[in-house]
């Protein structure tokens, strides 16, 4: 699996999340000529589950696959984009170095496995196994972050089924 993220704050850069296999972790790809030609700019050094606390290249695992994968460029400046599987990273340089944001690691107190990463003007949300994360300042400073899960309700039921001779249905609740 693969997602891309695009900047008006560079419209000729365009970033590419490339998960890996079970034996080569995620890369990111950067385009700075609209998609013309691409560069690898940084290789993950892990493929475990937790990805590690590096603060260069990039520790991100291929976590549950295309499941937990997201990726969102700043739209006031080109350089800064956030990725994520089981942890999120972000990156000030292009998509060269990345620093744990949150997740299993990171200063934010973000639950791990990313699904989704949205930007619009100074608003940036991530949703995550547990809830959406909101920043006015692109992820940068904790006290400009506030989970916004307040009347949020929702349950996944795995192992769901009903008894043959019993008005009974049962299923076991995950991530809620």
């Amino acid at each position: 699996g693969a997602r891309l993220a695009v900047t008006p704050a560079g419209t000729n850069y365009v970033y590419c999340v490339n998960l890996g296999s079970s034996s080569t972790p995620p890369r990111i790809i950067r385009s700075t000529d609209r998609g013309a030609n691409w560069s690898v700019t940084a290789t993950s050094t892990s493929t475990s589950l937790t990805g590690t606390s590096a603060t260069t290249g990039l520790g991100m695992s291929n976590g549950q696959g295309f499941y937990d994968l997201g990726i969102m460029a700043s739209p006031f400046n080109a350089n800064h984009v956030i990725v994520g599987t089981t942890t999120t990273y972000k990156s000030t340089d292009g998509g060269v170095n990345f620093s744990p944001l949150g997740g299993y690691s990171g200063p934010f107190g973000l639950h791990p496995d990313i699904q989704q990463a949205v930007v619009q003007g100074s608003d940036a949300y991530i949703a995550t196994d547990g809830g959406v994360n909101y920043s006015n300042d692109f992820f940068t400073n904790t006290s400009n972050w506030s989970v916004r899960n307040n009347g949020l309700r929702s349950a996944d039921y795995w192992g769901f089924g009903q008894g043959w001779d019993e008005d009974i249905v049962v299923g076991g609740r995950y991530h809620n």
